[in-house]
């Protein structure tokens, strides 16, 4: 797909998702309304993933980021939208109440956030002869460098992590703010798990 259509499409749906959203806060906060902000949410973000990889290729940054964005942020809201969880009575939330107003809101802003970041990459692209072009080129030894520390930190990261989730999954949603994760007692293999991650993301991405 060329740029000039990726940046077209791209267009109409940021304007689709603009009027939506105006429509959206004049009508009654229902569930059916919660729905909708899901599916706009959605169409907007596996939109971007699909145009962002004909444009970069999967091995990218941003490619990446919004993979991330999906398994940290996006998933559960996600699994609710196809009716394999519902957010409102999984055990994430059993000791918080969530209103409409609070997903509509969030799912909304979200759907902003993700198509105004690829939209700022698109205009990168149409400037891009107007930029003076970097000396800096493709290191594979740094490549290799970062994905190797990956996998020396992945154990340690997935156990930690595992370990919060089950944490997580017994005391609720509020485990992540009420100081629960921070009274872990972890086991060795964790200890600089979480520090090694952050050096050879640094490293994968320079």
């Amino acid at each position: 797909m060329k740029l000039q259509n990726i940046a077209i499409t791209h267009f109409l749906i940021l304007l689709y998702l603009s009027i939506s959203t105006i429509i959206i806060y004049h009508l009654p906060e229902t569930d059916n309304l919660v729905l909708y902000s899901q599916f706009i949410l959605f169409i907007t973000f596996f939109w971007t993933l699909y145009a962002q990889i004909r444009l970069n290729s999967l091995i990218h940054i941003f490619t990446i980021f919004l993979g991330l964005l999906f398994l940290f942020l996006l998933s559960l809201p996600f699994f609710d939208l196809i009716n394999i969880l519902d957010i409102h009575k999984e055990f994430l939330f059993v000791k918080v109440h969530l209103s409409n107003e609070i997903f509509i809101t969030t799912y909304t802003f979200t759907a902003f956030f993700i198509a105004i970041i690829f939209l700022g990459i698109i205009f990168g692209y149409v400037n891009e002869s107007n930029v003076k072009k970097s000396d800096v080129k493709f290191s594979s030894y740094l490549y290799t460098a970062g994905i190797l520390i990956f996998i020396i930190a992945l154990p340690g990261i997935l156990t930690k992590y595992y370990i919060q989730l089950n944490v997580i999954f017994q005391q609720g949603y509020l485990a992540i703010y009420n100081g629960s994760l921070q009274e872990i007692k972890y086991p060795l293999i964790c200890t600089g798990s979480g520090t090694l991650l952050l050096i050879g993301y640094s490293i994968f991405i320079s």
